[in-house]
């Protein structure tokens, strides 16, 4: 899943949450669950967020490796 798309996910599920928090109040389980899996796709952006500076930093090095060692 794209960045974007883990972003429109997680405002999704949190207006959810307002929601159900307006019905049910925080300490319901249906309030408990939605809470958990914005948890979880926030960890996926995380995840994914280091996942492509990783990536980024590999490429940035290697290419000053190679123009250290170019004519």
């Amino acid at each position: 899943m794209k960045i974007v798309d883990i972003q429109v996910s997680i405002e999704e599920k949190r207006e959810e949450l307002i929601g159900l928090v307006r019905m049910y109040g925080f300490n319901h389980e249906k309030v408990v669950v939605c809470s958990q899996e914005l948890d979880d796709l926030v960890y996926r952006l995380m995840e994914s967020i280091t996942y492509q500076e990783s990536i980024f930093s590999i490429s940035a090095k290697k290419n000053t490796n190679n123009n250290i060692h170019s004519p």
